[in-house]
């Protein structure tokens, strides 16, 4: 398994496995963002006042910038920013949908399930729930080369959107120029009737 060639993979899933058995060395990350998000609790400990981004929780803005939302935002401020990335996962698959070409409706399905499977990844690795990976939480890590392609990907998201709604629009143009000409006689009729 390609796991055991290298050490530093070991390490991540001894970490994930046991961290408090390797709290100074591979699990001290993750036991740090455990701390920040029972800190938090439900409501937070308010915006800026994070104890674990003043040293102790190595990298907080980066992969970690999910526990110190929980930490300063409670479980409310977390439920909104799944909330945010369910919308975008919903609008990405009614996007898909509608795109009248097969290639558009395959690129928004894989640019939103893209984002959506590194927030579950990201998600994971906070909470504990899956090895830490070093992928970035879309839209709100701090690596800029992550939030360059993200934004990149949602711009294409949008366009696929905007050239459905565009499609959409000339189609009922059309619709109504085939319309106008039989409701002018009708009504050249019924004004000569009278």
């Amino acid at each position: 398994m390609l796991i055991t060639q290298e050490e530093y993979r070991m390490n991540r899933i001894f970490a994930f496995v046991d961290p408090f058995a390797h709290q100074d060395t591979h699990g001290h990350q993750l036991i740090q963002s455990y701390y920040a998000i029972a800190n938090g609790g439900v409501t937070g400990t308010g915006f800026g006042q994070s104890v674990q981004k003043l040293g102790y929780l190595p990298e907080p803005h980066n992969d970690f910038i999910l526990s110190i939302i929980s930490e300063e935002t409670g479980i409310l401020g977390v439920g909104f920013v799944i909330l945010c990335f369910l919308v975008i996962g919903f609008r990405g698959i009614v996007i898909g949908s509608r795109s009248k070409s097969v290639f558009g409706s395959l690129l928004a399905y894989g640019i939103v399930f893209m984002f959506m499977f590194q927030f579950i990844f990201n998600a994971g690795a906070v909470s504990g729930t899956l090895p830490i990976t070093g992928i970035t939480l879309p839209f709100v890590s701090a690596g800029g080369s992550s939030l360059i392609v993200s934004f990149v990907a949602a711009a294409i998201v949008a366009n696929i959107s905007r050239q459905n709604t565009k499609e959409q629009n000339q189609e009922h143009v059309e619709g109504m120029e085939d319309e106008e000409p039989t409701l002018t006689v009708v009504q050249n009729k019924k004004m000569g009737a009278k």
